[in-house]
């Protein structure tokens, strides 16, 4: 997608990218140096102790670790998700390549050759300074095209690659999910599990009889759930209390805490022995969870209509997810044809106090939360535009001379002011915004299901970002730029004025993001030195014994892969519409994607644990999130087609229009289809995403285990 925006303006500072350059090259020069000589010494922080050996040792040897390992390691010790995003890095990077090569010794000389503005460099090599009849613009859009096609080879290549990871991650695990399908509308009355696994497998003639393993209704027991929570989190602070006072020869004392004041407030409490008080709380609670266990056992407690049905086969599971019709019940009272059938989550995935929650309610906080983060994007744009673009400003009645003179008298301040701050604000942003959507979703959304909630937020991050990071900033900016154009009396004609806008401006923006992006950031996630200090301070002064000092010392944090997946989805839209009208701009991408993927890869196999979210639930809302951007980002090309008032041009763009929405779009439709009849089965039957083997023939976990799998985890100690 290519926006050809002529301009009666330019960016003044070309140099301001070789400032960026420097200074993320010193940046992340040094955390890079820092990284490669630290990380033997604090090899707890920086790689696992399955992975610990000799070479882990040697400073620059992490470089050979992780571009020797394989795929087939990544999915087998990290999951399938991280090979998956994994993945869309690796395309990235070929795309980029790919683009550079055949895109750079073509554009760039032509650009060069035919601009109207020689004097300055950066927009001599964009067709910004061309003229809109300049025949030149009949390459970029074949570039365009070219481009375009590259995006749905990308595309149809990771929808590929997608499946046939997934397809060798569940031959490898198999999991108790596989087997197990998740049925709502179960009638209240209903509380005998083995009477609604007799009417499964006396349904539709008998197909499922001797299938099922195990029937887990849901009850709704929240309460049940926080008592366990506490009894739990009492027998480790008891068992961290014993030890403290076997090591000191002494009896721990403490202050009874009273609701969540600090225990130096609490001057008016005596201080009692810290093993008996928490022995007797243990005692209490567990009292409270007998009584609401007598309650289940009298009966009184209900449920909340759902159950996990766990099959001993997982083709047993899949027929009855898609093929059961409910018909044959002797028991009336079941409705077994009205039944609803899910793809279940893994066990471990279910947020199971959130499974009861309203629907209406949930909805109600996704749409305020999606407002909010709306006008919060609409609002932290302005100082973004506002500082990124300082020239237009100087048209314009007492604040022009201010800013002229500023950017006169202090030329490198200005570049820096201009360039660089807006980079650097937008990445803090981007790295604080997740965690709090996190905070936020998760505790107002309430979905039931770690994955839905991140979800939540990697929609509103690509939304935040997407109108923080493409469409308000160069729009904002542009629109300073005409108004600008308009009161220096530079245009006079409404139609031209739609087609003066400067694209060269958002460019030089956006290759500064890639530079800082791919090397400083890349360098910073390397290093981490925030979260080696955390855990430094964490194992100083809350490690009370040995045992909790290395709980924190080998604990991972968590990858936040849903707003990787957001923001990739902005960020390879942006370098496919500059990819023509900047091409400069895909070196820098290139930059981005190969050390970002060899940092991130780092990053994963060495520090983090498996990630067992289902990909499908990430993949599905990435792709379109990708059309999407693409869709939104070519709009800005009708500026250029109206300016020209040209027939041709306009036929010519609409044609290129029609070519984005249908290839892309024919593509994904493609492969979401090809991913359903996957798991219908249907693929791993065939075997043409190649042979399973012999040792994965069972398809998964044996009866026994089922049986213990989707418990309560209220009943847990219990069952």
């Amino acid at each position: 997608m290519v926006v050809f925006l002529q301009s009666a303006s330019y960016p003044p500072n070309d140099g301001g990218l070789f400032v960026c350059l420097l200074i993320a090259l010193i940046v992340g020069t040094i955390c890079f140096l820092l990284f490669s000589f630290i990380r033997p010494c604090f090899g707890f922080h920086y790689f696992s102790r399955d992975l610990k050996n000799k070479l882990q040792k040697v400073p620059f040897a992490w470089i050979i670790i992780t571009l020797t390992f394989s795929d087939n390691e990544t999915i087998e010790r990290n999951g399938s998700l991280p090979m998956i995003y994994l993945t869309w890095k690796r395309l990235g990077m070929i795309y980029c390549w790919v683009m550079t090569i055949i895109t750079i010794p073509v554009l760039i000389p032509l650009y060069w050759a035919r601009t109207k503005v020689p004097e300055n460099y950066f927009t001599s090599m964009t067709a910004s300074a061309l003229d809109s009849d300049d025949p030149a613009l009949s390459t970029t859009y074949i570039y365009t095209l070219i481009h375009l096609t590259g995006f749905m080879i990308i595309l149809a290549l990771f929808w590929i690659r997608y499946l046939m990871v997934k397809h060798r991650r569940d031959a490898i695990v198999g999991g108790v999910h596989t087997h197990c399908v998740r049925v709502k509308g179960i009638p209240g009355k209903i509380r005998d599990e083995d009477e609604i696994k007799a009417c499964i497998e006396e349904c539709d003639g008998g197909e499922f009889s001797g299938e099922v393993a195990q029937v887990r209704i849901v009850w709704d027991n929240n309460k049940l759930i926080s008592l366990q929570n506490k009894r739990k989190g009492f027998e480790e602070k008891i068992e961290e209390i014993t030890e403290q006072n076997a090591e000191k020869g002494k009896n721990k004392m403490m202050k009874p805490p009273v609701w969540k004041i600090p225990p130096i407030l609490l001057v008016w409490k005596d201080e009692v022995d810290a093993l008996e008080w928490n022995q007797e709380q243990l005692e209490k609670t567990k009292e409270k969870i007998e009584k609401k266990m007598e309650k289940y056992n009298n009966g009184e407690q209900k449920h909340i209509g759902m159950a996990h049905v766990t099959f001993n086969s997982a083709d047993s599971a899949g027929k009855f997810l898609h093929g059961f019709k409910g018909s044959g019940a002797s028991n009336k009272k079941m409705h077994a044809k009205s039944w609803k059938r899910f793809g279940p989550h893994r066990p471990e995935d279910i947020i199971w106090s959130n499974l009861n929650g309203s629907r209406i309610k949930r909805w109600i906080f996704i749409i305020i939360l999606s407002i909010i983060n709306l006008i919060f994007a609409l609002l932290w744009t302005v100082p973004i535009a506002l500082l990124s673009s300082l020239s237009t400003f100087e048209p314009y009645p007492v604040i022009g001379p201010i800013v002229k003179s500023f950017r006169q008298t202090t030329p490198g301040l200005a570049t820096v002011v201009e360039i660089l701050i807006p980079v650097i604000l937008t990445l803090i942003v981007m790295f604080l915004y997740p965690r709090i959507l996190k905070l936020v979703v998760y505790k107002l959304e309430k979905h039931s299901s770690f994955v839905a909630n991140n979800r939540s937020i990697m929609l509103k991050f690509w939304v935040f970002v997407f109108l923080n990071f493409f469409v308000l900033f160069c729009f904002f900016v542009n629109g300073l730029s005409l108004t600008s154009n308009i009161i220096s009396g530079e245009i006079d004609d409404i139609w031209f004025a739609f087609g003066s806008i400067n694209w060269a401006i958002a460019g030089a923006y956006y290759m500064c993001w890639f530079l800082t992006a791919g090397i400083m950031g890349s360098a910073i996630k390397l290093f981490n030195i925030p979260g080696l200090i955390i855990k430094l301070l964490k194992m100083k002064f809350l490690a009370k014994t040995e045992k909790k000092k290395l709980k924190i010392m080998f604990k991972s944090s968590e990858y936040k892969y849903h707003a990787f997946f957001a923001k990739e989805a902005v960020i390879f839209p942006i370098i496919l519409l500059l990819g023509s009208i900047v091409p400069i701009v895909l070196p820098a991408g290139l930059i981005y994607y190969t050390l970002s993927y060899l940092a991130e890869k780092t990053v994963i196999i060495n520090g983090q644990d498996p990630n067992e979210h289902r990909p499908g639930r990430y993949v599905n809302p990435f792709t379109a999130l990708l059309i999407f951007g693409g869709l939104i980002c070519f709009p800005a090309w009708g500026f250029f087609l109206v300016s020209t008032k040209n027939i041709a041009l306009i036929g010519i763009g609409g044609t290129i229009y029609i070519f984005i929405i249908i290839g892309p779009i024919i593509v994904n439709t493609f492969c979401n289809f090809a991913d359903y009849i996957y798991n219908c089965k249907f693929l791993s039957r065939t075997g043409w995403m190649g042979p399973r083997s012999s040792e994965d023939e069972d398809d998964g976990e044996e009866p026994e285990s089922l049986e213990d799998s989707y418990i309560h985890p209220g009943f847990v100690s219990y069952n």
